[in-house]
């Protein structure tokens, strides 16, 4: 996706999020796995989990903080989950913590899941939302929730939760590109939301061996070879040594698939926590075929009676001091605003003239009624189909109009003014899809350095010339940050390596997206 940068517009209020006027669909994450990576069938799965959690491990004793489990496909790794998962007691803990790494996006930092329950054959698990909304004004957290609807990381977790701990809410996490600054800072985030009746999960599956995964560091004696190679990793773990089990895998070029999730729960481990190894198996084993395996390992740390997780002050002061939260938009708004758009494009193309909105559903500090900048894009089967917003520069709030007007002229611009595009059609109103964003107001920051992929939208400026992506921009189209970079220059008119020299100007926001699809749930 592109957009095109126009004036400036303003910040988005801070608003607590109030109950919706009516009760609404839940959005709901269809399951991925079903019928695949687990059975289908409810009754079948309910039998292949109590099967898992017949599988025995090393006893451990103590309140159980975390675990650590794989996340194959529950004929490879089930009995390794299940000695890991039949530990919690069922009226331990109300609140799971899911980390695991993101398969299928990339970016830095991490991203909290924008659905209200995740659906599996055994029923929905709810999210807790307070935690969620929590978690998403931290500064690492990115808005990359696609990354979330086919990742098996977390889904195969699901059933075991519900099977061990009914009725218990989660918060799931993906965890992309870290250092030990990110980390430290996401380990710090997270930790605010553990309460003694809370559950840390890291979902990860250990060495990858083989042609496959392009990861052949031996060919002889390829089972103790692969055991030596992943007790290496465990023994750190067991250690609560981050900076020495980050080390370790970059030195061995481990294809430790959830490194960044297990670096993160290293540094959210309390001083007193107690590390047990429970089970340990590969799919070379199960198979009896090692020309490619995967390893699997499951491990609980248990807390000290008094403990609640604090991450190293030393640790966490290194990591970027967070940008000021923002709240966001209630459910009520966002739908208001986006059949708000819809009817203002039908009654530009209609040549019916605008009318002020009712606003009397919402009260006189409603976000929609705030000073905000927008943009507006529309896509039409997936495609782009035009895109025009305003971000604010600090200083302009006051000569720009609320958000509710501002999604009006944007989405007018977007169907009829986008030079890319010819102007949209009545016939094609029925196709396209229309998506808003929120934004935070423009900052300018030193450099490069300072622009996070996924978190941030950037703008850059030199002379004349500028340009702009939303934050979603680089993370659909699988770009890290100089490529981010270079595209932008090339949108801008100029050299693609334009950004390394001097006199270039940054800035970023922030955004709040959503689109029509919540209006079908």
């Amino acid at each position: 996706m592109k957009a095109t940068f126009l004036v400036p517009l303003v910040l988005i209020a801070v608003l607590s999020c109030a109950p919706a006027a009516e009760e609404k669909a839940e959005r709901v994450r269809a399951s991925a796995l079903a019928g695949s990576w687990y059975p289908g069938e409810k009754a079948a799965l309910k039998a292949a989990v109590e099967g898992c959690l017949a599988a025995e491990g090393a006893p451990v004793e103590g309140r159980i903080g975390a675990l650590v489990v794989p996340h194959a496909g529950y004929v490879y790794s089930g009995r390794v989950a299940g000695s890991a998962w039949r530990l919690p007691k069922r009226d331990a803990c109300d609140r799971v913590i899911l980390l695991g790494p993101s398969h299928h996006g990339r970016f830095r930092g991490f991203c909290v899941a924008d659905f209200d329950a995740f659906a599996t054959p055994l029923g929905l698990v709810p999210l807790d939302k307070p935690a969620c909304d929590a978690l998403r004004t931290d500064r690492a957290h990115v808005a990359a929730g696609r990354a979330h609807v086919p990742e098996h990381c977390l889904e195969i977790q699901l059933p075991f939760i519900q099977s061990v701990l009914p009725g218990v809410k989660i918060v799931p996490i993906l965890i992309g590109e870290i250092d030990a600054a990110s980390g430290a800072g996401i380990a710090a985030a997270v930790s605010a939301q553990v309460t003694p009746r809370t559950l840390v999960v890291v979902s990860t599956d250990f060495t990858h061996y083989g042609p496959n995964y392009d990861y052949v560091p031996f060919r002889d004696n390829v089972a103790a070879n692969l055991r030596t190679l992943d007790m290496g990793a465990v023994d750190l773990i067991l250690a609560k040594d981050a900076d020495r089990f980050d080390a370790y895998c970059a030195d061995k070029r481990a294809t430790i698939c959830g490194r960044s999730p297990l670096s993160v729960l290293l540094r959210m481990l309390p001083p007193g926590a107690k590390g047990t190894l429970i089970k340990y198996d590969t799919s070379g084993h199960v198979t009896g075929d090692y020309a490619n395996s995967v390893s699997y390992v499951s491990m609980a740390f248990t807390w000290p009676a008094t403990a609640k997780t604090e991450p190293a002050k030393a640790e966490a002061a290194s990591a970027p001091a967070a940008r000021p939260a923002a709240k966001g938009l209630t459910d009520d708004e966002k739908e208001f605003l986006l059949r708000l758009a819809r009817r203002t494009i039908e009654g530009r193309l209609a040549g019916v003239k605008d009318s002020d909105p009712d606003l009397s559903a919402f009260g006189p500090d409603a976000m929609l009624r705030r000073k905000c900048g927008a943009f507006v894009t529309l896509k039409k089967h997936g495609d782009l189909r035009g895109c025009i917003g305003r971000i604010a520069q600090p200083g302009t709030e006051d000569s720009v109009p609320p958000l509710y007007q501002t999604i009006r002229l944007m989405s007018v611009e977007s169907a009829t003014a986008d030079p890319r595009f010819p102007p949209v059609t009545p016939a094609e109103l029925k196709d396209i899809e229309i998506e808003i964003s929120a934004l935070t107001p423009a900052e300018p920051v030193s450099g490069p350095a300072d622009f996070q992929v996924g978190r941030d939208g950037i703008i850059i400026r030199k002379g004349y010339s500028g340009a702009v992506f939303l934050p979603q921009v680089a993370p659909e189209q699988g770009w890290d940050r100089d490529q981010t970079l270079s595209h932008l220059c090339r949108k801008a008119g100029l050299p693609a390596d334009e950004w390394k020299k001097p006199g270039m100007k940054f800035f970023t926001f922030t955004a709040q997206v959503f689109d029509e699809g919540m209006l079908k749930k």
